[in-house]
């Protein structure tokens, strides 16, 4: 049998590092057809102002996320749902912002990380990345739905 937690754990890692977007937003990301296109490998998030990004979620990372909706199927309005301790999955009630701690929380214990990790540490980390693969900034804010080079250069 599957392990849900094991399933959602991966997919919430991919959101958090390639999504570059804030805990909020994924959390309220619908499941509908307008959000998330698998054919294409688009996510639509919507951020401050419900302004639309796009995400492009290329080789493995779709992968890791049809996995995690194949296993949760597709009853319900949210990507990413609350999961019981017996391993039942809630498709009517999205994952939680203490769940999204408590999954960073059981990642570092199993990670050599020194200190663990914020949610908003991945989009630095994003950001940081994409810098160094020198993408101009103009489209790092597309991604990430920044406004001002002021955010990227924190």
């Amino acid at each position: 049998m599957k392990n849900p937690l094991t399933y959602v754990y991966i997919a919430v890692g991919v959101a958090a590092l390639f999504f570059g977007t804030v805990v909020s937003d994924l959390l309220g990301l619908g499941l509908r057809q307008e959000y998330i296109n698998i054919t294409e490998k688009l996510i639509t998030l919507r951020g401050k102002g419900d302004k639309p990004r796009i995400v492009n979620l290329f080789g493995d990372r779709m992968r890791r996320l049809t996995d995690w909706l194949e296993l949760r199927g597709v009853e319900g309005d949210y990507i990413f749902t609350r999961i019981y301790k017996d391993g039942e999955i809630s498709t009517g009630k999205p994952l939680s912002y203490e769940g999204t701690r408590k999954i960073l929380k059981s990642r570092f214990k199993a990670s050599t990380l020194s200190r663990a990790m914020t949610w908003h540490d991945f989009r630095r980390t994003l950001v940081g990345m994409l810098l160094d693969k020198g993408v101009d900034r103009s489209t790092i804010k597309s991604i990430t739905g920044h406004t001002s080079d002021v955010m990227i250069d924190r």
